[in-house]
């Protein structure tokens, strides 16, 4: 039988890097917007420019605020796990005392 004990330390550097990711890409979405208005005001014309536009205004957004939305789901899941490890192990340590 495997023992497995919860990594407290991990599990706080894994939280901390979800939420530098959900920032990141809060910030990186902004950035996409402006690049949209900016091809949106003619900075690049023709079929080849309507699609990017299409792309950069509609396509990319949709899918950074999905992974950015992820990132804070994961942030929250860690978090939680911690905190139930702790509370259980703060149980135990009263039970056992």
């Amino acid at each position: 039988m495997t023992t497995r004990k919860f990594n407290k330390p991990l599990s706080e550097d894994l939280e901390q890097t979800f939420k530098q990711a959900h920032f990141s890409l809060e910030e990186y979405f902004a950035q996409v917007n402006v690049l949209a208005e900016n091809l949106a005001s003619g900075a690049l014309g023709g079929a080849a420019g309507d699609t990017m536009k299409e792309v950069i205004s509609i396509d990319l957004p949709k899918k950074i605020e999905l992974l950015s939305d992820k990132m804070a789901e994961l942030e929250n899941d860690v978090r939680k796990a911690r905190e139930q490890y702790i509370q259980a192990e703060m149980a135990a340590k009263r039970r056992f005392s």
